[in-house]
C-alpha cells in the first residue's frame, strides 16, 4: 500500500515559493528554499538538457526566464550555466543538487516534461530517484510517462496532469481524450491534477468516485484557492502565502 498522505497533508508551492519580481525566480535554488523555510511542499518542473543532465525548468525554451531565444535540449548543462534566471543572480539548478538541499525536509511534487527519446531520460532520471528515500510523487501531461511508471517503477506514486485544453490546437478528439483522462484505465494514476479554471467536472468527479486524490492548478489568489478547494484535495499555489 502506497504512503500518499503526505499529497493532502502539505501545502504545495507551485514552481517554489518565488517572486519573479524581486530577485527570486520560479524554480531556483532561492524559490525552494524560501518554501521550506515556510513549511510548504514544493512542486517543480524537471527537463533535461542535450547532455542528458535533469534540471529545473519549466519552459522548453529559455526565452521567457533568461530573454535566451534557445531550446533547452539544444544545449549542455555546463552552457545552461552561461544564463541567469531573469535579473536575478540565479541559475537553472541541477535536479540532483535540488534533491540534496530539500532532503526530505518537505514533499516534492515533480512535473516531468515529454521528450522525444522519453524511455531512455525517464532511466536517467529515476536514477537520481530510486535514491531518494523521502516522501515524492512523479506527475505528467503526458499519459505515456505515467504508464512508463506504471510498467518500471510501479512504487512510485504517479500521477496524471490534465485540463480542458482550452488554448490548444488539438483536434477535438484527441483534446477529448486527454481532458477525459481516458487512459488513466490503463495508466492507473494514484491522484491527478486539474487546471483549476476547469474544476468542477464531471471527469474529476468520476476519479473522486475511484478513491483517487484530486489536486488543482495552480490557485494565485487566496480567493481562488478557498473558491476551489472544496471540490478538491489539495491546490498548487503561487503569488501568495497560506
Amino acid at each position: 500500500m502506497k504512503e500518499t498522505n503526505f499529497l493532502k497533508d502539505f501545502k504545495y508551492a507551485h514552481r517554489g515559493l518565488f517572486n519573479n519580481n524581486d530577485n527570486i525566480p520560479e524554480n531556483s535554488t532561492i524559490a525552494y528554499i524560501n518554501a521550506i523555510k515556510e513549511g510548504y511542499a514544493i512542486e517543480l518542473d524537471v527537463t533535461a538538457t542535450k547532455d542528458n543532465k535533469y534540471v529545473c525548468f519549466h519552459d522548453s525554451n529559455l526565452l521567457r526566464m533568461t530573454n535566451n531565444n534557445i531550446d533547452i535540449e539544444s544545449i549542455t548543462y555546463e552552457e545552461l550555466l552561461e544564463f541567469k534566471l531573469l535579473d536575478s543572480k540565479e541559475q537553472v539548478p541541477l535536479f540532483s543538487d535540488i534533491l540534496k538541499i530539500v532532503g526530505g525536509k518537505v514533499p516534492l511534487l515533480i512535473e516531468i516534461k515529454s521528450h522525444k527519446n522519453y524511455k531512455k531520460k525517464l532511466k536517467i532520471l529515476t536514477s537520481l530517484l530510486d535514491n531518494y528515500n523521502y516522501p515524492f510523487a512523479v506527475f505528467s501531461f503526458d499519459f505515456r510517462i505515467v504508464y512508463w511508471f506504471k510498467k518500471n517503477k510501479p512504487n512510485y506514486i504517479r500521477g496524471q496532469i490534465s485540463s480542458f485544453f482550452a488554448d490548444s490546437k488539438l483536434p477535438k478528439i484527441p483534446k477529448w481524450f486527454l481532458k477525459s483522462m481516458w487512459f488513466n484505465k490503463f495508466t492507473k494514476p494514484d491522484f491527478i491534477s486539474y487546471n483549476i479554471l476547469n474544476v468542477p467536472n464531471k471527469y474529476i468527479k468520476r476519479e473522486k468516485n475511484k478513491n483517487r486524490i484530486i489536486f488543482g492548478y495552480t490557485a494565485k489568489s487566496i480567493n481562488e484557492y478557498n473558491d476551489k478547494i472544496k471540490y478538491l484535495d489539495n491546490i498548487v499555489f503561487e503569488g501568495f502565502k497560506l
